[in-house]
Protein backbone atom coordinates (compact mmCIF):
# COMPACT_ATOMS: atom_id res chain seq x y z
CA UNK A 1 0.00 0.00 0.00
CA UNK A 2 2.90 2.27 0.20
CA UNK A 3 3.71 1.95 -4.00
CA UNK A 4 2.27 3.79 -6.58
CA UNK A 5 0.26 6.81 -5.19
CA UNK A 6 -1.56 7.31 -8.09
CA UNK A 7 -4.15 4.83 -8.77
CA UNK A 8 -5.11 4.69 -5.22
CA UNK A 9 -5.72 8.67 -5.37
CA UNK A 10 -7.91 7.98 -8.59
CA UNK A 11 -10.49 6.10 -6.81
CA UNK A 12 -10.40 8.51 -4.14
CA UNK A 13 -12.28 11.07 -6.08
CA UNK A 14 -15.69 12.04 -5.81
CA UNK A 15 -16.38 14.63 -8.43
CA UNK A 16 -19.42 16.96 -7.65
CA UNK A 17 -19.60 16.07 -4.23
CA UNK A 18 -19.53 19.26 -1.21
CA UNK A 19 -16.43 20.25 -0.31
CA UNK A 20 -14.51 21.40 2.45
CA UNK A 21 -11.27 22.66 3.73
CA UNK A 22 -9.56 20.37 6.70
CA UNK A 23 -8.90 21.80 10.40
CA UNK A 24 -9.27 25.48 10.43
CA UNK A 25 -9.49 26.00 6.68
CA UNK A 26 -10.61 29.34 5.03
CA UNK A 27 -14.09 28.11 4.29
CA UNK A 28 -16.36 31.16 3.86
CA UNK A 29 -18.47 32.56 6.99
CA UNK A 30 -21.39 31.90 4.94
CA UNK A 31 -21.84 28.97 3.23
CA UNK A 32 -19.52 27.14 6.72
CA UNK A 33 -21.77 24.76 8.61
CA UNK A 34 -21.62 23.99 11.97
CA UNK A 35 -21.12 20.10 11.53
CA UNK A 36 -17.72 21.04 9.53
CA UNK A 37 -16.32 23.32 11.88
CA UNK A 38 -16.93 20.96 14.38
CA UNK A 39 -15.53 17.61 12.52
CA UNK A 40 -12.34 20.14 11.47
CA UNK A 41 -11.91 20.62 15.16
CA UNK A 42 -12.36 17.08 15.54
CA UNK A 43 -9.83 16.11 12.99
CA UNK A 44 -7.22 18.73 14.34
CA UNK A 45 -7.33 16.89 17.59
CA UNK A 46 -7.34 13.55 16.76
CA UNK A 47 -3.94 14.37 14.62
CA UNK A 48 -2.30 16.26 17.31
CA UNK A 49 -2.61 13.71 19.72
CA UNK A 50 -1.40 10.92 17.04
CA UNK A 51 1.35 13.12 15.53
CA UNK A 52 2.50 13.16 19.35
CA UNK A 53 2.58 9.87 19.99
CA UNK A 54 3.80 8.92 16.25
CA UNK A 55 7.72 10.21 17.64
CA UNK A 56 7.72 7.18 20.31
CA UNK A 57 6.65 3.79 19.82
CA UNK A 58 5.56 3.26 23.18
CA UNK A 59 4.09 0.19 23.97
CA UNK A 60 2.16 2.04 26.96
CA UNK A 61 1.05 4.37 24.46
CA UNK A 62 -0.22 1.77 21.59
CA UNK A 63 -3.89 1.77 22.64
CA UNK A 64 -3.88 5.95 23.06
CA UNK A 65 -2.78 6.29 19.45
CA UNK A 66 -5.05 3.55 17.85
CA UNK A 67 -8.05 5.61 19.57
CA UNK A 68 -6.57 8.68 18.06
CA UNK A 69 -5.92 6.96 14.39
CA UNK A 70 -9.53 5.49 14.95
CA UNK A 71 -10.84 9.29 15.29
CA UNK A 72 -9.27 10.46 12.75
CA UNK A 73 -10.39 7.81 10.11
CA UNK A 74 -14.00 8.36 11.31
CA UNK A 75 -13.71 12.62 11.52
CA UNK A 76 -11.80 12.48 8.16
CA UNK A 77 -14.74 9.97 6.36
CA UNK A 78 -17.14 12.23 7.89
CA UNK A 79 -15.89 15.39 5.88
CA UNK A 80 -16.02 13.27 3.35
CA UNK A 81 -19.79 12.85 3.46
CA UNK A 82 -20.68 16.26 5.27
CA UNK A 83 -18.44 18.87 4.32
CA UNK A 84 -18.93 22.32 3.82
CA UNK A 85 -20.47 23.64 0.63
CA UNK A 86 -17.38 25.17 -0.83
CA UNK A 87 -15.73 25.21 -3.60
CA UNK A 88 -14.27 22.53 -6.24
CA UNK A 89 -10.77 22.54 -6.35
CA UNK A 90 -10.50 21.35 -2.60
CA UNK A 91 -12.69 18.15 -3.57
CA UNK A 92 -9.42 15.53 -4.37
CA UNK A 93 -7.99 17.16 -1.38
CA UNK A 94 -11.42 15.92 1.16
CA UNK A 95 -11.04 12.33 0.01
CA UNK A 96 -6.87 12.11 -0.54
CA UNK A 97 -7.15 12.97 3.24
CA UNK A 98 -9.74 10.43 4.25
CA UNK A 99 -7.47 7.50 2.28
CA UNK A 100 -4.36 8.52 4.09
CA UNK A 101 -6.33 8.30 7.73
CA UNK A 102 -7.95 5.02 6.54
CA UNK A 103 -4.29 3.96 5.56
CA UNK A 104 -2.78 5.22 8.77
CA UNK A 105 -4.53 3.23 10.90
CA UNK A 106 -4.97 0.10 8.75
CA UNK A 107 -1.47 -0.12 8.90
CA UNK A 108 -1.08 0.67 12.52
CA UNK A 109 -3.58 -2.15 13.68
CA UNK A 110 -1.68 -4.81 11.34
CA UNK A 111 1.26 -3.86 13.76
CA UNK A 112 3.00 -1.77 11.30
CA UNK A 113 3.81 0.72 13.16
CA UNK A 114 6.63 2.60 11.00
CA UNK A 115 4.36 2.60 7.76
CA UNK A 116 1.70 3.92 9.88
CA UNK A 117 4.19 6.64 11.25
CA UNK A 118 5.18 7.46 7.61
CA UNK A 119 1.79 7.83 6.40
CA UNK A 120 0.58 10.18 9.25
CA UNK A 121 3.40 12.16 8.50
CA UNK A 122 3.03 12.33 4.89
CA UNK A 123 -0.68 13.05 5.22
CA UNK A 124 0.53 16.47 5.99
CA UNK A 125 0.69 16.88 2.38
CA UNK A 126 -3.00 17.18 2.26
CA UNK A 127 -3.15 19.92 4.70
CA UNK A 128 -0.56 22.21 2.78
CA UNK A 129 -1.75 21.76 -0.61
CA UNK A 130 -5.54 22.83 1.30
CA UNK A 131 -3.99 25.87 3.03
CA UNK A 132 -2.01 27.01 0.33
CA UNK A 133 -4.56 27.88 -1.87
CA UNK A 134 -6.37 31.18 -0.56
CA UNK A 135 -5.28 34.27 1.19
CA UNK A 136 -5.20 34.34 4.99
CA UNK A 137 -4.72 36.64 7.53
CA UNK A 138 -6.09 34.23 10.27
CA UNK A 139 -4.40 33.10 13.11
CA UNK A 140 -5.03 29.75 14.30
CA UNK A 141 -4.17 29.34 18.16
CA UNK A 142 -4.39 25.68 18.59
CA UNK A 143 -2.29 24.96 15.87
CA UNK A 144 0.80 26.89 17.68
CA UNK A 145 -0.14 24.88 21.13
CA UNK A 146 0.49 21.97 19.45
CA UNK A 147 3.51 23.00 17.73
CA UNK A 148 4.75 23.88 20.70
CA UNK A 149 3.85 20.29 22.12
CA UNK A 150 5.91 18.25 19.95
CA UNK A 151 9.39 17.65 19.02
CA UNK A 152 9.29 19.93 15.68
CA UNK A 153 12.97 20.68 16.18
CA UNK A 154 13.76 16.89 15.48
CA UNK A 155 12.12 17.44 11.82
CA UNK A 156 14.03 18.28 8.75
CA UNK A 157 13.71 21.91 7.92
CA UNK A 158 11.27 20.82 5.06
CA UNK A 159 9.16 18.51 7.26
CA UNK A 160 8.57 21.35 9.67
CA UNK A 161 7.39 24.22 7.47
CA UNK A 162 5.13 21.59 5.41
CA UNK A 163 3.59 21.22 9.68
CA UNK A 164 3.65 24.83 10.00
CA UNK A 165 1.52 25.36 7.18
CA UNK A 166 -0.86 22.49 8.20
CA UNK A 167 -1.50 23.88 11.40
CA UNK A 168 -1.67 27.65 9.36
CA UNK A 169 1.31 29.18 10.89
CA UNK A 170 2.51 30.48 7.83
CA UNK A 171 4.42 32.93 9.32
CA UNK A 172 6.67 30.64 10.40
CA UNK A 173 6.65 28.31 7.76
CA UNK A 174 8.20 31.46 5.78
CA UNK A 175 11.04 31.83 7.73
CA UNK A 176 11.52 27.73 7.96
CA UNK A 177 11.61 27.59 3.99
CA UNK A 178 13.84 30.92 4.05
CA UNK A 179 16.45 29.20 6.04
CA UNK A 180 16.38 25.71 4.10
CA UNK A 181 16.85 28.17 1.25
CA UNK A 182 19.99 28.92 3.29
CA UNK A 183 20.61 25.11 4.89
CA UNK A 184 24.11 23.74 3.81
CA UNK A 185 22.97 20.59 4.62
CA UNK A 186 21.38 19.95 1.54
CA UNK A 187 22.68 21.33 -2.10
CA UNK A 188 20.85 23.92 -3.98
CA UNK A 189 19.97 21.82 -6.76
CA UNK A 190 18.34 18.90 -3.89
CA UNK A 191 16.75 21.76 -2.38
CA UNK A 192 15.19 23.46 -5.63
CA UNK A 193 14.13 19.58 -6.78
CA UNK A 194 12.78 18.91 -3.54
CA UNK A 195 9.71 21.18 -3.94
CA UNK A 196 11.15 23.64 -1.58
CA UNK A 197 11.81 26.83 -3.54
CA UNK A 198 8.01 25.99 -5.28
CA UNK A 199 5.98 25.54 -1.78
CA UNK A 200 7.77 28.74 -0.58
CA UNK A 201 6.62 30.63 -3.36
CA UNK A 202 2.76 29.11 -3.10
CA UNK A 203 2.82 30.00 0.98
CA UNK A 204 4.36 33.75 0.00
CA UNK A 205 2.05 34.65 -3.24
CA UNK A 206 -0.98 32.88 -2.65
CA UNK A 207 -1.29 32.79 1.45
CA UNK A 208 0.47 36.00 2.24
CA UNK A 209 0.65 38.02 -1.48
CA UNK A 210 4.39 39.01 -0.70
CA UNK A 211 6.07 38.98 -3.76
CA UNK A 212 8.63 41.26 -2.38
CA UNK A 213 9.84 38.79 0.51
CA UNK A 214 9.82 36.28 -1.91
CA UNK A 215 12.12 38.07 -4.34
CA UNK A 216 14.54 39.10 -1.15
CA UNK A 217 15.14 34.79 0.33
CA UNK A 218 15.62 34.07 -3.85
CA UNK A 219 18.05 36.72 -3.85
CA UNK A 220 19.97 34.93 -1.19
CA UNK A 221 19.60 31.68 -2.43
CA UNK A 222 21.41 33.08 -5.58
CA UNK A 223 23.95 34.41 -3.78
CA UNK A 224 25.20 30.55 -2.40
CA UNK A 225 28.49 30.23 -3.28
CA UNK A 226 26.82 26.52 -4.24
CA UNK A 227 24.37 27.53 -5.99
CA UNK A 228 25.48 25.97 -9.77
CA UNK A 229 24.95 28.04 -12.64
CA UNK A 230 22.09 26.45 -14.28
CA UNK A 231 19.95 27.72 -11.13
CA UNK A 232 21.29 30.80 -10.79
CA UNK A 233 20.24 31.63 -14.23
CA UNK A 234 16.22 30.24 -13.57
CA UNK A 235 16.78 32.14 -9.96
CA UNK A 236 17.36 35.48 -12.07
CA UNK A 237 14.39 35.01 -13.92
CA UNK A 238 12.37 34.13 -11.34
CA UNK A 239 12.80 37.32 -9.28
CA UNK A 240 12.63 39.71 -12.55
CA UNK A 241 8.85 38.29 -12.42
CA UNK A 242 8.47 38.80 -9.24
CA UNK A 243 9.09 42.09 -9.46
CA UNK A 244 6.22 42.81 -11.43
CA UNK A 245 4.34 40.67 -10.25
CA UNK A 246 2.23 42.71 -7.56
CA UNK A 247 -0.57 44.18 -9.49
CA UNK A 248 -1.23 40.48 -11.68
CA UNK A 249 -1.29 38.76 -7.76
CA UNK A 250 -4.14 41.97 -6.62
CA UNK A 251 -6.02 41.97 -10.51
CA UNK A 252 -10.10 41.74 -9.81
CA UNK A 253 -10.03 39.67 -12.95
CA UNK A 254 -8.62 36.35 -11.92
CA UNK A 255 -9.03 34.21 -14.89
CA UNK A 256 -7.74 36.43 -17.75
CA UNK A 257 -4.43 37.48 -15.62
CA UNK A 258 -3.98 33.54 -14.98
CA UNK A 259 -4.67 32.61 -18.60
CA UNK A 260 -2.04 35.50 -19.54
CA UNK A 261 0.20 34.11 -16.90
CA UNK A 262 0.24 30.56 -18.44
CA UNK A 263 0.71 32.01 -21.50
CA UNK A 264 3.64 33.72 -20.41
CA UNK A 265 5.33 30.54 -18.68
CA UNK A 266 4.87 28.46 -21.89
CA UNK A 267 6.08 30.83 -24.42
CA UNK A 268 9.73 30.89 -21.89
CA UNK A 269 10.06 27.00 -22.45
CA UNK A 270 12.90 26.70 -24.38
CA UNK A 271 13.87 23.03 -23.69
CA UNK A 272 11.69 20.27 -21.61
CA UNK A 273 13.78 20.47 -18.32
CA UNK A 274 13.70 24.38 -17.67
CA UNK A 275 11.73 25.76 -15.55
CA UNK A 276 11.83 29.34 -16.06
CA UNK A 277 8.15 29.87 -15.99
CA UNK A 278 7.77 28.69 -12.04
CA UNK A 279 7.21 31.99 -10.55
CA UNK A 280 4.21 32.57 -13.64
CA UNK A 281 2.84 28.89 -12.86
CA UNK A 282 2.40 29.58 -9.15
CA UNK A 283 0.84 32.85 -9.89
CA UNK A 284 -1.48 31.42 -12.10
CA UNK A 285 -2.65 29.13 -9.65
CA UNK A 286 -2.83 31.76 -6.85
CA UNK A 287 -5.48 33.64 -9.35
CA UNK A 288 -6.96 30.54 -10.63
CA UNK A 289 -7.96 29.02 -6.54
CA UNK A 290 -9.28 32.60 -6.05
CA UNK A 291 -11.30 32.78 -9.10
CA UNK A 292 -13.02 29.16 -8.46
CA UNK A 293 -13.62 29.92 -4.77
CA UNK A 294 -16.04 33.07 -6.19
CA UNK A 295 -18.29 30.38 -6.99
CA UNK A 296 -18.32 30.94 -11.33
CA UNK A 297 -21.87 28.78 -12.52
CA UNK A 298 -20.71 28.72 -16.13
CA UNK A 299 -19.43 25.40 -17.07
CA UNK A 300 -17.09 26.35 -19.76
CA UNK A 301 -15.43 29.13 -17.36
CA UNK A 302 -14.80 25.91 -15.02
CA UNK A 303 -13.63 23.88 -17.85
CA UNK A 304 -10.88 26.49 -18.56
CA UNK A 305 -10.30 27.21 -15.00
CA UNK A 306 -9.35 23.35 -14.53
CA UNK A 307 -7.87 22.74 -16.93
CA UNK A 308 -5.03 25.90 -16.61
CA UNK A 309 -5.31 24.43 -13.06
CA UNK A 310 -4.10 21.48 -14.14
CA UNK A 311 -1.47 22.59 -16.51
CA UNK A 312 0.07 24.65 -13.99
CA UNK A 313 0.41 22.12 -11.52
CA UNK A 314 2.38 19.90 -13.75
CA UNK A 315 4.56 22.29 -13.92
CA UNK A 316 5.06 22.82 -10.20
CA UNK A 317 7.45 20.19 -8.05
CA UNK A 318 5.68 18.70 -5.46
CA UNK A 319 6.31 15.88 -2.57
CA UNK A 320 5.90 12.80 -3.91
CA UNK A 321 2.29 11.97 -1.79
CA UNK A 322 -0.13 14.70 -2.88
CA UNK A 323 -0.13 15.82 -7.12
CA UNK A 324 -3.89 17.38 -8.06
CA UNK A 325 -3.01 17.73 -11.83
CA UNK A 326 -5.19 14.60 -12.79
CA UNK A 327 -7.74 15.53 -10.87
CA UNK A 328 -7.85 19.34 -12.53
CA UNK A 329 -7.43 17.81 -15.74
CA UNK A 330 -10.06 15.29 -15.13
CA UNK A 331 -12.60 18.01 -13.97
CA UNK A 332 -12.52 20.61 -16.78
CA UNK A 333 -13.28 17.76 -18.87
CA UNK A 334 -16.06 16.74 -16.87
CA UNK A 335 -17.81 20.26 -16.44
CA UNK A 336 -17.77 20.31 -20.27
CA UNK A 337 -16.96 17.63 -22.51
CA UNK A 338 -17.89 19.68 -25.15
CA UNK A 339 -15.90 22.37 -24.81
CA UNK A 340 -12.62 23.86 -26.26
CA UNK A 341 -10.66 23.20 -23.61
CA UNK A 342 -11.64 19.24 -23.54
CA UNK A 343 -9.19 17.70 -26.21
CA UNK A 344 -6.53 20.12 -24.68
CA UNK A 345 -7.05 18.70 -20.91
CA UNK A 346 -7.63 14.74 -22.34
CA UNK A 347 -4.06 14.88 -24.53
CA UNK A 348 -2.52 16.48 -21.43
CA UNK A 349 -3.94 14.11 -18.93
CA UNK A 350 -3.37 10.95 -21.50
CA UNK A 351 0.40 12.11 -21.77
CA UNK A 352 0.58 12.36 -17.91
CA UNK A 353 -0.81 8.95 -16.57
CA UNK A 354 0.93 7.58 -19.72
CA UNK A 355 4.07 8.90 -19.16
CA UNK A 356 3.61 7.98 -15.38
CA UNK A 357 3.22 4.64 -15.71
CA UNK A 358 6.23 4.20 -18.33
CA UNK A 359 9.66 2.49 -17.42
CA UNK A 360 11.97 0.34 -18.29
CA UNK A 361 9.47 -2.16 -18.56
CA UNK A 362 7.48 -0.55 -21.00
CA UNK A 363 3.82 0.62 -20.37
CA UNK A 364 2.56 -0.61 -17.00
CA UNK A 365 -0.86 1.37 -16.95
CA UNK A 366 -3.64 -0.30 -14.13
CA UNK A 367 -6.97 -1.05 -15.53
CA UNK A 368 -8.32 1.59 -13.81
CA UNK A 369 -6.30 4.35 -15.35
CA UNK A 370 -7.23 2.72 -18.71
CA UNK A 371 -11.19 3.05 -17.87
CA UNK A 372 -10.70 6.12 -17.04
CA UNK A 373 -9.11 7.58 -20.39
CA UNK A 374 -11.82 5.42 -21.93
CA UNK A 375 -14.69 7.01 -20.63
CA UNK A 376 -13.34 10.56 -20.82
CA UNK A 377 -12.55 10.23 -23.73
CA UNK A 378 -16.46 8.88 -24.56
CA UNK A 379 -17.54 11.90 -22.76
CA UNK A 380 -16.08 14.04 -24.75
CA UNK A 381 -16.73 12.08 -28.29
CA UNK A 382 -20.72 12.02 -27.08
CA UNK A 383 -20.46 15.72 -26.92
CA UNK A 384 -18.91 16.36 -30.45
Amino acid sequence: MLGNRRPVARRALVLGATLLVVWGGEARADTERPVTQSTMREIFQALTVAYRLSFDDDPEQREAMTQALRALSNSAHRLLAHGGELNQSFDFLRASLARDAREALYHYESGNHRSARFVLQELTENCFACHSKLPSERTFGLGKEFLASVRIADLEPVDRARLEVATRQFDAALSTYEQALQSRAESPTYIDLNGTVSNYLRIALCVRNDPARAEKALLAFQKRPDTPRYLRDHVERWRETLNVLKPVLNSKRELEAARRAVAQAQSRAVFPSERYGLVQYVAAQCLLNRFVDSNPKDADVLAEAFYLLGVADAHITHGIWVSETEYFLEASIRFAPGSRFAEPAYAFLEEYILTGYTGSAGVNLPPDMSKLLDELRALIDSAN
